[in-house]
């Protein structure tokens, strides 16, 4: 009895199998699939605005720069050609960031630097 219950399910899987393998034949559209295009994103970068500063004193190349946001001071040294050996660093804060309209000036020193002693 148990034989031929087995022997029943392996010949009902064989058919369900040989169904299956017919239906996909007669509809090929279903061997395939094909993922739906996403909707295209359009990604737009807002334009940089730059603003202005005034570098004045002791450095190389002084004048009104255009500079990105939040720079630095001393990155703005950098763009009017560095300071000059006489300026008093001192005097400024490098690490602060630009506003716009800012007036930067670079005092030069009074006296000349002491050369260290090495």
């Amino acid at each position: 009895m148990l034989k031929s219950k087995v022997s029943l399910g392996i010949i009902g899987l064989l058919v369900l199998g040989l169904g299956a393998l017919l239906y996909r034949q007669t509809h090929p559209e279903l061997g395939t699939f094909t993922a739906p295009n996403p909707p295209e994103t359009i990604i737009e970068k807002a334009p940089i605005t730059l603003i202005e500063v005034h570098i004045a004193g002791a450095v190389h190349y002084p004048g009104v720069y255009q500079v990105a946001p939040g720079l630095r001071i001393r990155e703005a040294l950098a763009k009017a050609g560095g300071v000059l050996p006489n300026a008093d660093l001192d005097s400024i804060k490098l690490s602060a960031r630009l506003k716009d309209g800012q007036r930067i000036h670079v005092k030069p020193l009074l006296m000349p630097r002491k050369k260290r002693l090495e």
